[in-house]
């Protein structure tokens, strides 16, 4: 009799196996089952007796990075999703260090001439949507070899999506500077192009906003 009411008694939910189906679905960019699974994650978390300072919903969206594989996928609706339900903006790829802003960099200057997805615009919404959740992205944060989202967009000469990084507080170091003209060499070598790097600085000047835009930094 005990074992049918075992059989019969409803299950409990599993947050290892969810988040496994989180991450299995971040990858895929299936949009329907993250909200399938968070809605799950809600309905466990009210049934819950004992006070846990970490919810359900909050280690289903962190725990395995799911942000990350979502944005690696190009996913940003997904991207926004999770931060609506207080996934951390700033974690980094265990491998390479990329965060969620990195990876969209990466999408905006691959997808730059994309009339129907204005990345300019929804940058300035990743951010909003970002602090309105308590999870402020940091525009410095760089990856493992040393390349911030500002240094990326100038390496690609995205010259639009670099002065809105800029006014959004991503930083020009003098570092940062010597790092990204080392990279522009060597970028423009292997492209066969003139060591004196003028094909990859549309601008010169030292990566400041002025009365004309936002001008890039010279690598000389």
């Amino acid at each position: 009799m005990q074992g049918w009411l075992n059989f019969l008694k409803p299950k409990e939910y599993d947050s290892q196996d969810a988040s496994q189906k989180m991450l299995l679905a971040c990858r895929e960019g299936n949009y329907e089952a993250v909200i399938s699974l968070i809605d799950e994650a809600k309905k466990a978390d009210a049934k819950r007796k004992d006070p846990s300072p970490l919810s359900f919903v909050v280690n289903l969206v962190n725990q395995n990075l799911p942000i990350l594989k979502a944005a690696e996928k190009g996913r940003f609706d997904i991207v926004f999703l999770l931060i609506q339900n207080n996934a951390n903006t700033n974690e980094q790829e265990p491998i390479s260090g990329d965060t969620v802003l990195m990876y969209f960099v990466r999408a905006a200057c691959k997808n730059r001439e994309d009339k129907h997805y204005n990345y300019i615009n929804k940058l300035d919404e990743l951010f909003d949507e970002a602090k309105k959740h308590q999870q402020p992205i940091n525009p410095n944060l760089a990856n493992f070899e040393g390349l911030t989202p500002l240094m990326l967009a100038n390496l690609k000469q995205h010259v639009d999506l670099a002065g809105k990084l800029f006014e959004l507080g991503a930083k020009h170091t003098a570092e940062n500077r010597a790092k990204l003209a080392k990279m522009a060499e060597i970028t423009a070598v292997g492209n066969g192009a003139s060591s004196n790097l003028q094909a990859v600085r549309p601008l010169s000047g030292g990566g400041e906003a002025h009365s004309g835009g936002y001008q890039p930094p010279a690598f000389s």
